[in-house]
């Protein structure tokens, strides 16, 4: 089956690269690729490939497969160990990170963006602490929407079940003349953990709706506008996470205006990041 090859492979890599897979990133991939024939196929051919050190023919196979299983975890996780292979340290973690905007509870992907991150030659800039980017890094990126969702819905059936009940004693007492109940406080403290969980929602959308890439050149110089004559503002490094704000095309040449997390604003030329929505294939350039 798929899944099993898939499970060969990455054991296969971890050997390679001498790590053990119980203390390693992607010990239990998961498989969301529908398994067919044809899948199995263009799966084994690329694993054969990457086994005989066809590292382009297997990249190939699995591009080919992402075409068709856009957000699969596994696929995601096996393109960005290939370019990890190939030294392509930024793309790996565009790949990885892409897959975990897709796949936020995959622990495959969380621990691969883990291990790969204290191998960055440069992972960061100088720029401000700020308080939302240390939370969405340490734990928004990582929570699943539906489950944050399912979550509150199930607290507000709970507050609802305890406060609508206590009403309808409150107004029994006072229809009979009696002492009024007790204070809810289960329905109060579901009430509360339903706004807490409703402000995570509301957090975690207003994270989706940012767009964001990695830079997967060695180094891009962040220019004040988008011309490659523009002054350089500062320099971005492979691997670091950046907030897409808009993208223009002057003349031949499509860019992307990025803002660094806590940092400045301004200009990369398109292909020297990849996105979240983007294809993995762009993070190899064009033709290949």
């Amino acid at each position: 089956m798929l899944k099993n090859r898939i499970l060969i492979s990455v054991a296969l890599e971890f050997f390679l690269l001498g790590l053990s897979p119980g203390a390693s990133f992607a010990s239990n991939p998961t498989d969301g690729v529908n398994s067919s024939s044809a899948a199995d196929a263009t799966f084994s051919k690329a694993v054969a490939s990457y086994k005989a050190g066809k590292l382009e023919d297997a990249r190939t196979g699995l591009l080919d497969l992402e075409s068709r299983y856009p957000t699969d975890p596994s696929l995601l996780l096996n393109l960005g160990l290939i370019a990890q292979k190939e030294k392509r340290l930024g793309a790996a973690m565009a790949i990885w990170r892409k897959g975990l905007v897709a796949n936020p509870t995959d622990e495959s992907l969380s621990n691969a963006i883990d291990w790969l991150k204290p191998k960055l030659p440069k992972s960061e800039i100088a720029h401000e602490i700020e308080a939302w980017e240390e939370f969405r890094k340490s734990f928004l990126i990582r929570v699943s929407p539906i489950a944050v969702t399912a979550v509150s819905a199930i607290f507000l059936l709970f507050a609802g079940w305890f406060l609508l009940r206590w009403w309808g004693s409150r107004r029994r007492a006072l229809e009979l003349e009696t002492s009024l109940p007790p204070t809810p406080i289960a329905g109060l403290a579901f009430s509360f953990l339903f706004l807490i969980m409703a402000g995570l929602s509301i957090a975690i959308i207003f994270d989706r709706l940012e767009l964001r890439g990695t830079i997967i050149n060695a180094k891009a110089e962040v220019r004040s506008a988008p011309d490659a004559a523009a002054t350089a503002l500062f320099e971005v490094y492979e691997g670091m996470e950046v907030v897409v704000r808009d993208s223009r095309t002057v003349g031949d040449l499509t860019w992307r205006r990025i803002t660094y997390p806590g940092g400045m604003t301004g200009w990369v030329q398109d292909g020297e990041l990849l996105t979240s929505v983007d294809a993995s294939e762009r993070a190899w350039g064009p033709g290949k």
